[in-house]
């Protein structure tokens, strides 16, 4: 059977398991949701509006813009079930986000792109991340864009990727980092033979020209890297004399 189901009103941090979940008859093997628009749904501690929809089976699922919490968005993904293992594609970006506990995203164990962008990580929250991304080898593209994060952070992100042989895309855009957290990350990332970055995005951060000195040996000596955005940084002409 498939359903589709329509819901309108407020509901608590409780109903997201709830809602997740296909209604089944007694007897019956459980139905499968299609279609689930949640407009609006009140989710978490402040209430979230939750505009978009969740469709059982897809392989991309989009939770952007909605205010999430880390308590509502546990509570989500823990009511797809068995559905989070055919997740590819996850987009949280523009929520309230901090994720000190990362393994509720990564119960997603085929998750391949992931988007933080906008959230409020911090170091707290890159260094929840770290502690997955060094093991993980599935996720290929993750993109934490306007976090705050800063060198502390950084460093903890540049200890997981001194390990992690399977991520593509990193994108850093806009974080509060300077030329040490700079530094601290492209220092790990030399270490790796098995790196496998090939576009990273690290503009609109404070990086200066011995962050690029860096960062050209990392260009020398892996030749991976095929897009560097090092844009709106503070290096001069001598820095970009490096690259």
């Amino acid at each position: 059977q498939h359903w589709i189901c329509s819901l309108w009103g407020r509901r608590g941090p409780a109903g997201a398991h709830t809602l997740s979940a296909a209604p089944a008859a007694p007897g019956e093997a459980a139905s499968t949701i299609q279609h689930t628009p949640l407009m609006p749904a009140g989710l978490g501690r402040e209430g979230v509006d939750l505009r978009q929809q969740i469709d059982d089976g897809a392989s991309c699922v989009g939770l952007s813009g909605l205010g999430l919490d880390d308590e509502a968005l546990q509570l989500l993904l823990a009511g797809l079930g068995d559905h989070a293992s055919t997740i590819l594609e996850l987009d949280l970006q523009d929520n309230q986000l901090r994720l000190l506990d990362p393994s509720s995203v990564f119960k997603c164990q085929k998750l391949e792109t992931l988007n933080l962008d906008h959230n409020v990580l911090a170091d707290e929250g890159a260094g929840g991340l770290a502690c997955v991304l060094g093991e993980n080898g599935t996720l290929k593209s993750l993109s934490i864009a306007h976090n705050d994060i800063g060198d502390d952070g950084l460093g903890l992100l540049g200890e997981a990727l001194a390990k992690n042989a399977g991520l593509h895309r990193l994108n850093l855009r806009h974080n509060d980092f300077t030329t040490t957290g700079g530094r601290l990350l492209v220092g790990a990332m030399l270490v790796n033979p098995r790196l496998a970055l090939r576009s990273i995005d690290l503009s609109d951060n404070a990086l200066d020209d011995e962050t690029m000195r860096a960062i050209a040996r990392l260009i020398s000596t892996n030749h991976v890297v095929e897009e560097l955005d090092l844009s709106a940084t503070i290096m001069t002409d001598r820095g970009a004399g490096f690259i």
